[in-house]
């Protein structure tokens, strides 16, 4: 079976697949009624309808419970013998002011009231059929503790909290025997012995990616370096296109800077350090990239943080637009199009940004950020430029005051973050 399709609509009737054809199924369900989904991340916005069978909707813990194991049992349906189920799921700390039970707080383990679910109340159906059993269970530890002081209890803790910075990975295996594998999928399934002494650990130190890490973004630890010498690599701009202009490859080397690229491989020496990976993109994109795109991913993966805080939302970058012209009388005018450096809201208002790393001498940007404002995002909707620098010509300076755009040349995240504030008031 291979299907490659994403189906949006109920897990609890999956009937695009076939009984018995799947052997893995990964899966995390909503936490109860912690987080109203059709919400935004403050809860103070809505996006979207509820609907009555949204098992994160439900009021009754029990009755989230039954709503899962009908998922349980069509996940059931679907796998093959010997096929598993891997549910991740974290403890649920519950408000008092939502759920008051007793005088501390109270608490699902929903890991363990999945498990009690699947081998008791699933197996009871099954009658003569296999069964499900648990195959192993596994701790991920997302995230580090934090060094802040909390609970309010400090330095007399009579009743302090966990910092709640793991989950489970309950596996679970539908009885049977296993199709044996063909030599080929075995030799694709290899594991050197560092991989199996690894992957056999019952703890994973899996933390969450930051800015900083290769597994957040394709180029975020690249464009961290590129901003920290921007002031070598801006003024080299003008050779990396001519340079690709011959022959669509990139080599430079000066003053302990060496720049490689070609057939996607990259190569980017600074003072000897050295940071080498794959662009799979088209061959232009990555000099678009070097000659400024870097910045624009810089700034993104900064912002990144104030998701987290819930300062920002719907952070877009490279976004592309278009509208149907409103002044199109002859209907013969084409819609109007931009692609956007990058945008966000702050969950009421569009907020526009054009980022600039090196210099800023036409004034035509600057009116096209501004219409592009109150095209997509109307009266209230703001503009940002940001720049790797603060040297603007007197010129755009004024121009800047005119059109009413926030310029920030440092301190991005900060800046942003307090200018998001002051204009929610």
């Amino acid at each position: 079976m291979n299907i490659n399709k994403v189906f949006y609509h109920s897990s609890t009737n999956m009937n695009e697949v076939p009984d018995n054809s799947v052997d893995l199924i990964i899966t995390s369900p909503p936490y109860f009624n912690i987080k109203d989904y059709a919400k935004n991340g403050t809860q103070d916005l809505q996006h979207s309808a509820q609907h009555v069978e949204d098992l994160g909707a439900l009021e009754k813990y029990e009755d989230y419970l039954l709503g899962l194991l009908k998922v349980w049992l069509e996940c059931y349906r679907a796998l093959k013998p010997n096929g598993k189920l891997c549910i991740n799921t974290p403890l649920m700390p519950m408000l008092k002011k939502v759920l008051n039970t007793h005088y501390n707080r109270h608490i699902f383990d929903l890991h363990a009231d999945i498990q009690h679910s699947i081998l008791h109340d699933l197996n009871n159906t099954l009658e003569n059929k296999p069964k499900m059993f648990l195959l192993d269970v596994y701790i991920w530890k997302r995230a580090n503790p934090t060094k802040r002081l909390m609970f309010g209890s400090y330095p007399y803790p009579r009743n302090f909290y966990a910092q709640n910075t793991i989950e489970f990975i309950g596996v679970f295996v539908k009885d049977g025997k296993p199709k044996q594998p063909t030599e080929e999928q075995k030799e694709q399934s290899q594991l050197t012995q560092e991989e199996w002494v690894e992957f056999t650990k019952q703890i994973w130190e899996i933390p969450i990616p930051n800015k900083n890490d290769i597994a957040f973004g394709k180029h975020a630890a690249l464009s961290n370096l590129l901003y920290e010498h921007r002031s070598r690599i801006i003024p080299l701009y003008q050779r990396i296109n001519n340079s690709y202009s011959k022959d669509k490859t990139i080599k430079i080397c000066d003053n302990n800077l060496k720049l490689l690229y070609k057939d996607h491989q990259v190569c980017v020496n600074i003072d000897g350090k050295e940071m080498k990976l794959k662009y799979s993109e088209n061959e232009d994109d990555f000099r678009k990239y070097i000659i400024g795109g870097w910045f624009e991913e810089y700034i993104y993966f900064e912002l990144l943080d104030l998701i987290d805080k819930q300062v920002i939302y719907d952070l877009r970058l490279n976004m592309r637009l278009s509208v149907e012209s409103m002044t199109d009388t002859q209907r013969n005018e084409r819609p109007i199009y931009a692609e956007l450096d990058m945008a966000f809201s702050d969950g009421k208002n569009l907020y526009i940004i054009e980022c600039k790393s090196g210099g800023l001498k036409d004034k035509g940007v600057l009116a096209n950020l501004s219409t592009n404002a109150q095209i997509f995002g109307g009266a209230n909707a703001k503009c940002i430029l940001i720049s790797s620098d603060d040297h603007l010509g007197q010129n755009i300076q004024e121009k800047i005051k005119i059109l009413n755009i926030k310029f920030i040349f440092k301190d991005f995240k900060e800046n942003i973050e307090n200018y998001v504030n002051d204009s929610r008031h």
